[in-house]
């Protein structure tokens, strides 16, 4: 069925790219769906997760199905350890040498975090300071890495004390905010 003016198989293509757009908008909000049933389950924790900066919904729920409730993490160390964001080190004798992030862990939770790191420091004048000091002598790339270290640190304070990040602006607290919410749920 030829349209006025395209050739045959332009409409084809057409048609084919409209039938993949509609099958995936489905699989999105089956996906989407099943999300806010996982969801339902751990509500504080989801809660606690989309309160930070640059986490929506579809990111909060990853990170909780990846992190959790962040008890398996005895310090701060061993949650940047276990994303990646920690620096490798080449060392020998006196000599200490620090090289690229390690990059241990999955992706996806420090593409996340690198993510939400690049939004917070819209929105956070804390981590844009720390931002600001770092890219000042490292570069933009290192300097967001190191904010999303930091983020991370918030993070797991929010959530081992089941509190929501809170951006204040003229006070030496920063991070999580008194309200509590229930994660046990």
């Amino acid at each position: 069925m030829k349209q006025k003016g395209y050739s045959e198989d332009f409409c084809f293509s057409v048609n084919q790219y409209a039938e993949q757009w509609l099958q995936l908008t489905a699989r999105m909000k089956e996906v989407e769906m099943r999300f806010a049933i996982q969801a339902q389950g751990e509500k504080g924790l989801q809660t606690i997760y989309e309160s930070i900066p640059g986490i929506g919904p579809i990111h909060a729920r990853q990170l909780a199905n990846e992190l959790g409730d962040m008890t398996q993490f005895k310090n701060e160390k061993k949650l940047f350890s276990f994303t990646g964001l920690t620096p490798s080190e080449y060392s020998s004798g006196e000599h200490v040498r620090q090289g690229n992030i390690s990059r241990q862990g999955r992706p996806v939770l420090r593409r996340i975090l690198i993510e939400a790191a690049w939004i917070a420091i819209t929105k956070d004048p804390s981590l844009k300071t720390v931002f600001d000091r770092l890219s000042s002598h490292r570069g933009a790339k290192r300097a967001i890495v190191g904010v999303a270290r930091r983020l991370a640190g918030r993070i797991r304070s929010c959530v081992l004390t089941g509190t929501l990040y809170e951006i204040k602006v003229k006070s030496t607290q920063e991070g999580c905010s008194l309200q509590e919410v229930d994660v046990s749920s």
